[in-house]
């Protein structure tokens, strides 16, 4: 989903029905999910108040979920090289 989110330059409705777009397809197993600006991939923790977070129940049960970034309620477990200011 990050590469998705650079593909549009931090555009979140496009982002948000590109992905819905593909996961709705049908042709898809996994869902690979990580977050940034929509500048580059750096794996910025993923906020509560992400587009997506109120999919994230149905996909788990109906896909391979995986995780790049950590949602910010593990920010703990965030690489200390990789604070950007969101650690609280």
């Amino acid at each position: 989903m990050s590469h998705v989110n650079i593909w549009h330059g931090g555009n979140s409705q496009a982002t948000r029905e590109t992905c819905l777009n593909l996961i709705n397809s049908g042709s898809v197993g996994a869902i690979h999910l990580s977050h940034n600006k929509g500048k580059a991939d750096t794996h910025d923790l993923i906020p509560e108040e992400i587009w997506f977070n109120e999919y994230l129940a149905e996909w788990n049960q109906n896909y391979y979920l995986t995780y790049e970034s950590l949602p910010i309620e593990y920010r703990v477990y965030e690489r200390l090289d990789k604070y950007r200011g969101q650690l609280k």
